[in-house]
């Protein structure tokens, strides 16, 4: 392509001989046949194809300017002239108008919903995002999704949710958009921690619970996780390092089966320091969460929500009822591949959820084989 270009511009000079002159030691001589096939195409084609583009460039600058033209106006008075096509999101970036969008747009939140204020009529009905989010949210009809909607005549709006709010000051615009993406979430908890701690002076509390700590953080970042939060005596991890959810399956249960061993360790040396042995509980499940930066100020972290975060801490919770260490979905273990002969199976209710979910359960971790 450069030397056909290379060679047009000179045929305008009538310098016939510049490509051998000036490019014979940098071109191979087997090239030549296929530069003398290229040149007389790029001569004839050329002029009309540079044509074609410029015309096409300036008509479309004309249309747009001219016959394509909406105008998005805001109740304090700004409004932004935008291309026939472009949403009403996209309008309030254009003009710089803060609004909010936690999911970049996609249709995946109500966080850019407006309040249709003046349409003339000719508002395109909603789509299928608008759809979902209308009936799960119960929205009145003049509300819509910001970055659904491509009026196709002037509109005036009002964003119904406030962009100054302190949450947009808490990190960068691009940290705060989360990311849908399929996570392998564990939960590790204490049984009657409560009990423990009203026994122990309060800075040998702080020991056994960082003790604790330890033995399930190393064992978690050993296995591909990421320890997300402490809370109390209970652990949040995720599980998200590979781009195959079967590898993430599989080292989730590698960490349940490490943190029991380890725990059992754990308890030879609380047994002679304390007199006391830590039970606990651990609940696995996997599903698409939204991956984010959350919080305020200094304490924002990336973490993850979502229903199957809820149900993986539900699954830690029927440890007690079940009187087991682990309790993990079905899900997971047949996408980490898992013989489940070795667990036993039952169904469970799941707050929240109508249909009965199937769970496996193991009263000692440590034995599982992954």
């Amino acid at each position: 392509k450069e030397i056909s270009f290379v060679t047009y511009a000179h045929s305008l000079l009538n310098d016939d001989y510049y490509m051998m002159t000036v490019l014979m030691t940098k071109i191979p001589q087997e090239a030549f046949p296929v530069i003398g096939q290229i040149e007389p195409l790029t001569m004839k084609y050329y002029p009309i194809a540079l044509l074609v583009l410029i015309l096409g460039a300036v008509g479309n600058v004309v249309r747009t300017r001219y016959f394509g033209r909406v105008k998005i106006s805001y109740p304090n008075g700004e409004s932004v002239v935008v291309g026939r096509g472009a949403t009403i999101l996209e309008a309030s970036r254009i003009g710089n108008i803060p609004h909010q969008s936690v999911c970049g747009g996609k249709g995946r939140c109500t966080t850019c919903r407006v309040r249709i204020l003046d349409d003339g009529g000719k508002l395109p009905p909603p789509n299928a995002h608008e759809t979902k989010a209308i009936e799960r949210l119960g929205l009145d009809s003049d509300i819509r999704l910001a970055c659904q909607i491509r009026p196709k005549t002037n509109i005036s709006v009002s964003p119904m949710l406030n962009p100054d709010n302190n949450l947009q000051g808490a990190t960068s615009a691009r940290a705060l958009t989360g990311k849908e993406q399929e996570t392998v979430i564990l939960f590790v908890d204490l049984r009657q921690f409560t009990k423990l701690a009203e026994s122990k002076l309060p800075y040998d509390v702080v020991y056994i619970l960082n003790k604790y700590y330890a033995v399930c953080g190393e064992v978690i970042e050993s296995n591909g996780g990421r320890l997300d939060k402490f809370i109390g005596d209970g652990i949040m991890a995720i599980f998200d390092s590979k781009a195959d959810a079967s590898d993430n399956c599989r080292n989730v249960l590698n960490a349940a089966s490490g943190i029991s061993r380890g725990m059992k360790t754990l308890n030879e040396q609380m047994k002679l320091d304390f007199s006391e042995e830590m039970r606990f509980g651990m609940g696995i499940h996997a599903g698409d969460t939204i991956v984010g930066m959350m919080g305020y100020g200094k304490t924002v972290t990336e973490t993850a929500v979502g229903d199957n975060v809820n149900v993986a801490s539900r699954l830690e919770g029927l440890t007690k009822d079940f009187n087991c260490e682990l309790v993990v979905s079905r899900y997971v273990a047949e996408r980490a591949s898992v013989q489940t002969d070795q667990f036993d199976k039952q169904q469970v209710d799941i707050r929240g959820r109508k249909e009965k979910l199937d769970v496996l359960l193991m009263s000692d971790a440590s034995v599982m084989v992954v």
